[in-house]
């Protein structure tokens, strides 16, 4: 009854309604349009500016620009040095207490700029390691070539040929006695490895040939065998068509080691050492003599222990891995503070 008397006076009365309405709108949307400057939405709007997460926000978003997800907790440490052993000794000591079975609940995981460079050191164990050892057969190999195929047809040379011969004749004596041995040597070798070293051992043949008259070399048969050596291996590394970076090791090894030191394994070990720091840009050798020593076989566990211990002992600034200026600065302000 009530809802029928309403609607026949909004009927009769219609235009007087409409004309109410028109003057309530005439007030209030200019309020309406001020909602956004009486109304705020932010923290930082509604509170002094003088509490810590209003000035841990600020650190963060002037040092760490980055947007992060709002289900992450970034815990800032302000300091004179946030790179001090001290400041490292708490975060890697907060890492291990979240990281506890009775840690934090329903944590997924924590990320310190020091766990950074744990698995950033950790990654280049496993992957350098094997590698060590893979590039010190390879110099081994590859100086036994160049040096011990000569070595053994100049001892052969000096010691088993007929020393009344002239020169000719002992060069090819002497051939012939290296050939055998070389036979009995290889025996047990795949056929790359044989046909290299039967190639090798013809170029040097040759080069060694050349010089049978050259009074000078005759008289000496070490600088008559190295002379050899000298002109053989280019040639050797050449025609070889080995991938590039091999074709470098060879020639580095060419000219590194001679009769004296081609046998000696720790002469062999220091090179290929120094030449896995030239690759991989590390300049630390103890790093790289520890890392080898681990070897030869790579367990992970073990190789994130060495990691932990070498962060835990070290700073940002003198770690043997470095990671790139543009992520550290993720974790760490240009001042260190």
């Amino acid at each position: 009854m009530i809802f029928e008397k309403l609607a026949d006076g909004v009927i009769r009365h219609h235009k007087k309604i409409l004309v109410a309405w028109i003057i309530i709108l005439a007030f209030v949307v200019p309020a309406v349009l001020k909602v956004n400057e009486v109304l705020v939405y932010q923290e930082s709007e509604m509170v002094a500016g003088d509490k810590e997460s209003l000035i841990a926000q600020d650190i963060i978003d002037e040092q760490f620009p980055t947007a992060v997800a709002n289900s992450t907790l970034m815990i800032v440490i302000s300091g004179n040095d946030v790179t001090s052993p001290s400041v490292r000794d708490f975060c890697i000591d907060l890492e291990n207490q979240v990281a506890a079975e009775d840690g934090l609940e329903y944590l997924e995981s924590m990320t310190t700029i020091y766990s950074v460079f744990t698995g950033a050191i950790t990654a280049a164990v496993i992957e350098m390691g094997p590698m060590m050892y893979s590039v010190e057969s390879e110099v081994n190999q590859t100086v036994n070539l160049f040096y011990g195929v000569p070595s053994l047809y100049l001892n052969n040379w000096i010691y088993y040929t007929n020393s009344t011969l002239n020169i000719s004749d002992r060069d090819a004596e002497a051939y012939t006695i290296t050939l055998s041995a070389l036979d009995a040597t290889l025996a047990t070798e795949d056929e790359a490895v044989k046909l290299a070293t039967y190639q090798y051992f013809s170029s040097f043949a040759i080069a060694w040939n050349a010089t049978s008259e050259n009074s000078t070399l005759a008289s000496d048969p070490v600088a008559r065998a190295d002379d050899a050596i000298t002109v053989a291996a280019p040639i050797f590394i050449d025609e070889t068509q080995y991938p590039e970076d091999q074709m470098v090791m060879m020639t580095s090894v060419l000219y590194s080691f001679d009769f004296t030191t081609f046998s000696n394994a720790s002469v062999i070990h220091g090179f290929s050492i120094s030449m896995i720091s030239s690759l991989s840009g590390i300049d630390d050798l103890s790093f790289l003599e520890e890392v080898y020593s681990i070897g030869p076989e790579y367990d992970y566990s073990e190789a994130i222990a060495f990691a932990s211990q070498i962060v835990a002992e070290g700073s940002i600034s003198d770690y043997p891995i470095s990671i790139p200026p543009e992520y550290l600065a993720g974790f760490v302000s240009p001042d260190n503070s």
